[in-house]
């Protein structure tokens, strides 16, 4: 009783303020809220639940570009050549800038020129029977380098390529090895995601489709085309 006469006065300053009855026990009953709060409470939960899922299809998206960029190169490499009639066909450095240029326009959504780099390596066979690469161009601006070799490196007798899916090259022929390495810019959770984690790579590789002058490796003639080096 004691806790009604002390809660009247609330009671009619509510009812002055909202102009209908507002009992002092009505008020301290009142549940209506309850969805509304409960829904403020997990909204944030919700939020990041919803965004994690946005950045994760965004980086599952982006690493299946690199890997469509890394195939699309490596086969238009495996293709590409000039010759004549009279000689074995030759790889061109305007070959190659064509086929960066495909690179570019495909990978344009992802910033790929700033934030990547493709390394495309002709995989071959020395005189001495082992595995080496002949010359190697590159695309991008990103600070990367080759995991797998440099121009006229020796190779391991397992070839080129990751530990567990080596490429070799069989005599007389070449593997265009490519490899794509990219720095991934998250949408929303940069800080939460360390260096490596941003670091993708993709590596594809297709054997030259037909004879090719391997020894002369990449020809430029008249017009001189630039050469897109890898430093």
């Amino acid at each position: 009783m004691k806790y009604m006469i002390f809660l009247r006065p609330f009671g009619r300053r509510l009812h002055h303020l909202w102009g209908r009855p507002c009992p002092p026990v009505r008020l301290i009953k009142d549940q209506e809220a309850t969805v509304l709060i409960e829904f403020a409470a997990g909204l944030s939960f919700f939020m990041v639940l919803g965004f994690g899922g946005a950045e994760f299809i965004n980086y599952v998206t982006t690493q299946t570009r690199i890997s469509q960029l890394a195939l699309t190169v490596a086969d238009n490499a495996s293709r590409s050549q000039t010759g004549t009639v009279l000689a074995l066909p030759q790889m061109r450095e305007i070959d190659i800038n064509d086929i960066f240029k495909g690179a570019e326009l495909q990978s344009s959504s992802i910033d790929f020129k700033l934030r990547g780099k493709v390394i495309l390596s002709s995989l071959e066979v020395n005189s001495s029977g082992n595995q080496f690469i002949r010359w190697q161009r590159c695309f991008g601006n990103g600070p990367f380098t080759s995991s797998f070799g440099t121009p006229s490196s020796s190779l391991p007798s397992s070839g080129m390529g990751p530990s567990t899916n080596k490429i070799k090259a069989a005599s007389g022929t070449a593997v265009m090895f490519v490899e794509i390495l990219y720095n991934y810019d998250p949408i929303l959770y940069a800080s939460w995601m360390s260096p490596d984690a941003k670091r993708m790579q993709a590596t594809a590789a297709f054997q030259i489709r037909d004879a090719r002058d391997l020894d002369s490796g990449v020809t430029n003639p008249s017009p001189t085309a630039t050469v897109s080096r890898c430093s």
